[in-house]
């Protein structure tokens, strides 16, 4: 058995996590107002990590610390059966749920949601299947002939429904950045879209190099290199696209917090004054004042103001806020506007 790799899987697993907590840490003081079931898929994931870097630690320990030049030791299952099938299954099946239902808030497709979730059902029934079987091997060398079988279905799985779920986002993002008419919108959707590409070709690219090592190199231990860090990569992804929401105040990236438009024109007679709260995608009159007297009718940008005849000058300043589409707003029923046209979650 080689130990290299296995040391290199766990060290970058240690490295993943460091950043996962990072992550983590951001989307709490970042978005409180999140919907409580969201908060709870992320801090589940995490759980769940927390979980498989104690049981690789001391699997870890046990080969290269208190049990090191035992060759019964390197050779033993220890936790693995439960840290890299049961757990990697688990923690990834419940990113690839999660990005079902935000397809699903695009397209409306059921069919293709269908065949993500019905992937990802496999995926997770495979990964417990195969952790069962290799709790009952008596080495590390038996996992390749004794459970080759169902850890191709798993990882399979897995790294099929990545493909699917990148090129599903791909697609239904491009297309409403396509219909899109809204500089906000446009650069908004092609954030996301490169994010998605970036992580479902991370995900996808991790499960299938396992994969290859496993049926290439099955005598050997190279394959641990991407399964022990494989849900590390999962949960990083899966947070980073809710972490893409936040906006550095004052960054070469962030939009204009709203744009003045200034309206000159004869109107009332009477000096009025207007407050409005104005909602998404919706323009609202903070103050306008009138001089004058009544007379000839006014147009404020080419339509008609509101309010009786006047011979004298109107300044309106008015507050016009972009609308957008705030694909990964999740506490409120409504996903954001696209143009202006709701898209419902």
């Amino acid at each position: 058995m080689v130990t290299g790799p296995t040391l290199v899987g766990h060290l970058m697993n240690w490295g993943l996590f460091g950043v996962l907590t990072v992550q983590v840490y951001i989307y709490y003081i970042s978005f409180p107002k999140d919907h409580w079931r969201l908060k709870g898929v992320v801090f589940f994931a995490y759980i769940l990590e927390i979980i498989q870097i104690i049981l690789s630690t001391h699997d870890a320990f046990r080969v290269y610390g208190s049990g090191w030049g035992n060759p019964q030791e390197l050779d033993a299952i220890g936790l693995v059966w439960v840290s890299i099938p049961i757990l990697d299954s688990l923690i990834s099946s419940l990113s690839q749920m999660f990005y079902s239902w935000r397809i699903y808030t695009l397209s409306r497709n059921k069919w293709l949601v269908g065949v993500i979730l019905m992937l990802a059902l496999v995926e997770l029934g495979a990964g417990i299947y195969d952790g069962v079987a290799c709790l009952h091997l008596n080495s590390l060398i038996e996992i390749p002939t004794k459970t080759y079988k169902s850890t191709i279905v798993w990882t399979g799985a897995a790294a099929l429904d990545e493909i699917l779920i990148t090129c599903s986002m791909f697609y239904y993002l491009r297309k409403a950045k396509k219909d899109s008419r809204t500089k906000r919108t446009i650069s908004l959707l092609s954030h996301l879209i490169k994010l998605s590409v970036e992580t479902g070709f991370v995900c996808a690219a991790v499960t299938i190099g396992g994969l290859i090592l496993f049926v290439a190199s099955p005598t050997t231990t190279c394959y641990e290199v991407f399964a022990i860090c494989a849900s590390k990569l999962f949960s990083n992804c899966f947070v980073a696209v809710l972490n893409s929401r936040v906006e550095i105040v004052g960054g070469r990236n962030a939009p204009a917090a709203e744009e003045l438009e200034w309206a000159v024109s004869t109107g009332a007679a009477t000096r009025k004054s207007r407050t409005a709260a104005a909602e998404r995608g919706a323009a609202g009159v903070l103050r306008s004042a009138s001089m004058g007297a009544a007379g000839a009718g006014a147009r404020v940008f080419g339509k008609k103001s509101v309010g009786s005849l006047s011979r004298g000058i109107t300044v309106e300043i008015t507050t016009r806020r972009d609308t957008d589409v705030d694909l990964l707003e999740m506490h409120s029923p409504s996903m954001g506007t696209l143009d202006g046209e709701s898209i419902k979650g």
